[in-house]
């Protein structure tokens, strides 16, 4: 009501429209934000703002064809532009097609060199096309370029996962934790390496380190929940657990039934299925912790 109010009193005012498209994307009517970004394009030709905006509404109402010549309009008018650039990507990687998104964030590297941005949008799309040494040589130049960061660590992790170099995607994954320690992706990416690696009790620490760091994470606490099917905790006794140096008490097992995610948590344990004949864990041993919803 209040947008409305205003734009009675200012028609067609640029701040006004595009406060209008967010408001009505807040309120998840897409159909609505894509007629303000419309208006924009009419009214304020000269600025990117509205193709950028039309182009990502019709990405989410799923009229891709018509995303697609939007942002071509857009591009158009103001080649090269950072963002346009960026939503072209976004555009065409809704659309399944990755060389397309790879050619614009080729693009954001050659126009945008001093933006990490488009290293590593065309990493992401060098995976998906299975291009895994093209995609290592792109995240160290990206890397080179700004060290340290953190979504190019993350990326970096990623591309070695795919190629199945858990050793590789663990160094990135530890420089997340060494230059991003208030960050829980880190943690967890080395655990999940840890895991493939098979040093689960490694993997529990790197948990556990992230905990005193973060205690209150619920990312930290299901993925621990998580790992403790790979010790073997059996249902009949929770001693085993002093025994095998496993810092779970029982008032931990029964404490995490009552967090509002303790379902998604107890369905973890489907996850480790798949590796107890290759961990040599015995398949009696599973994960339990305290009473699920039922209160069985």
């Amino acid at each position: 009501d209040k947008i409305k109010l205003g734009l009675d009193k200012f028609p067609n005012h640029l701040n006004l429209l595009t406060i209008a498209s967010v408001v009505y994307r807040a309120s998840e009517d897409r159909e609505q934000s894509l007629h303000y970004a419309e208006l924009l394009v009419i009214h304020h030709p000269n600025k990117w703002q509205g193709y950028g905006r039309a182009a990502q509404d019709l990405i989410v109402l799923e009229r891709l064809e018509e995303a697609q010549d939007k942002i071509k309009l857009g591009l158009d008018k103001f080649p090269n532009h950072l963002n346009l650039l960026t939503v072209a990507s976004d555009v065409y990687r809704a659309s399944n097609d990755r060389e397309q998104s790879l050619h614009y964030a080729e693009f954001l590297v050659s126009h945008h060199p001093d933006k990490w941005q488009g290293y590593g949008r065309a990493v992401q799309d060098l995976i998906v096309l299975e291009r895994l040494e093209e995609a290592q040589d792109k995240i160290k130049l990206g890397l080179d370029k700004f060290p340290n960061h953190l979504n190019l660590l993350t990326i970096a992790s990623d591309v070695y996962r795919a190629s199945s170099d858990h050793d590789k995607s663990l160094k990135y994954a530890e420089l997340l934790i060494t230059h991003h320690p208030d960050k829980w992706q880190g943690y967890c990416r080395a655990a999940d390496e840890l895991v493939a690696l098979k040093r689960f009790y490694e993997a529990r620490q790197q948990i556990q380190a992230g905990l005193e760091i973060l205690p209150n994470c619920m990312n930290f606490i299901k993925y621990l929940a998580y790992i403790n099917c790979f010790f073997g905790i059996r249902l009949e006794s929770i001693s085993d657990l002093e025994k095998d140096e496993i810092k779970l008490s029982q008032d931990d097992l029964i404490a995490y039934s009552s967090i509002p995610d303790f379902y998604e948590i107890i369905q973890s344990k489907r996850k480790c299925i798949g590796y107890f004949e290759e961990s040599k864990i015995h398949k009696s041993y599973v994960f339990i912790a305290g009473l699920g919803r039922s209160g069985t």
